[in-house]
């Protein structure tokens, strides 16, 4: 009777650890925003709806790489129309080698709708000014970096489109005193009030083309921009430059986080993906949610 009283024991003893290591197991295995949505979540269409804390402040959409793709940029361009949202922020790369030609044909793309577009340019559209020495983009579209306020909240547009020199002097400068400087930022109050979008991403885990890829310094200056807008994050850091989408948080050190966010590209066939935009809603409450929109491929 001991026997057998002592196997029942072992038996449920080793039922109580088995049974311990699959919960384990289960909950490191499965992504955490399985469990809870964190800030670095990408939501579908059906999620998005059920975690609404608040009523929608605002949407606009990111449209990332378009590389003269002048008929997905059509199709893109008429979906947000029929959203009925009203700015587009394109993420760089608007053409494919920068030529008068390219710029002039995206121009007229655009004027064909009426929408707020918010362009930085993308390393594509550097390559015939490093041949030629000139400012094509500027030419068409004014200032290559600059701030809007729009909603309430900062919009910060930055260029480092170059892969090899990052961000100017001068650009850091303007920088530096609009925002890393201002009494709001130091003293906090900026924190989640103000959006941040470059063409190349400051960091990724995983992708190596975020900046840095071909120069250490540009790596380190990524690395110091960083650190600075831990001090008082922002909502997100957008950025395109890897077509594919992605969604991510940087950690910064001192117990924040930045959520950085890649707009996939709406190329037809330099796509890692189908071709897409991004729907980004900001909420009354301060929540920032994300839907990918795919735009069907030419027959």
């Amino acid at each position: 009777m001991k026997k057998i009283k002592s196997f029942r024991i072992l038996i449920f003893f080793l039922f109580i650890c088995l049974s311990g290591f699959f919960i384990f197991r289960f909950i490191t295995v499965v992504k955490p925003f399985q469990f809870f949505i964190p800030t670095g979540t990408i939501l579908s269409p059906q999620s998005k709806n059920s975690l609404h804390t608040g009523g929608v402040k605002f949407s606009f959409a990111i449209i990332g790489d378009p590389e003269n793709q002048l008929d997905n940029l059509q199709k893109a361009l008429e979906k947000i129309k029929a959203m009925e949202l009203e700015s587009v922020v394109i993420v760089g790369d608007l053409t494919s080698t920068g030529t008068s030609k390219e710029f002039k044909a995206i121009e007229k793309k655009l004027d064909d709708f009426e929408l707020d577009f918010y362009l930085i340019p993308g390393n594509h559209d550097l390559w015939y000014e490093r041949e030629q020495g000139v400012d094509v983009f500027s030419q068409y579209f004014g200032q290559r970096y600059y701030a809007e306020e729009i909603n309430d909240y900062q919009f910060i547009f930055l260029d480092n489109a170059d892969e090899w020199q990052g961000f100017e002097d001068k650009q850091l400068s303007w920088l530096e005193h609009y925002l890393f400087l201002s009494k709001d930022f130091m003293s906090g109050k900026m924190e989640g009030k103000y959006l941040v979008f470059t063409h190349i991403p400051f960091w990724h885990p995983e992708n190596k083309k975020a900046m840095g890829e071909y120069s250490q310094a540009m790596k380190d200056q990524a690395y110091e921009m960083l650190q600075k807008f831990c001090q008082s994050p922002p909502l997100a850091i957008f950025s395109g430059h890897l077509h594919k989408t992605g969604d991510y948080n940087y950690g910064c050190g001192n117990g924040q986080q930045i959520r950085m966010i890649n707009a996939g590209s709406i190329h037809e066939i330099r796509n890692l993906q189908l071709p897409r935009f991004l729907q980004m809603t900001i909420l009354t409450g301060g929540q920032l949610q994300v839907e990918e929109l795919e735009i069907s491929k030419s027959r």
